[in-house]
């Protein structure tokens, strides 16, 4: 008999050790799924960072297509309704400003930020581009 007495201690240890194995493998991918979901987060505000910088651009070239001067700098913002992925509207902007050329026959160049977030003064994600632009 005691022999089985110490078998059953035996058996009680690896139960144990199991289920410590198995909620730490549960709380490891856990905290996988966690950071997933913010790198969507992160990743859909850059893009909408890089979409409202390419708007920039737009309205930059299209007031210098209308002969329309741009102010030194431009700031405009772009709401969205609700996304799929974030539990509030994102809201996107952008800053432009545009160096106007010495002669007229040299290009312009065109200097846009946008950035995304949840507010306008707290973003999170933000993209700045530079472009040549010749009329």
């Amino acid at each position: 008999m005691p022999c089985k007495s110490r078998q059953q201690g035996v058996s009680l240890i690896a139960a144990v050790f199991l289920i410590t194995s198995l909620a730490l493998l549960g709380t490891l991918l856990a905290r996988v799924v966690a950071l997933s979901a913010e790198e969507t987060a992160t990743d859909l505000y850059a893009a909408q960072a890089l979409y409202a910088a390419e708007s920039g651009v737009d309205y930059a070239v299209h007031q210098i297509l209308s002969g329309h001067t741009l102010p030194a700098s431009q700031q405009a913002a772009l709401d969205e309704g609700p996304h799929p992925a974030a539990a509030a509207p994102v809201r996107a902007w952008f800053y432009v400003y545009a160096e106007a050329p010495a002669h007229p026959h040299m290009p312009w160049t065109i200097y846009s930020i946008g950035r995304a977030g949840l507010a306008t003064d707290e973003f999170i994600g933000q993209r700045r581009v530079k472009v040549i632009f010749v009329p």
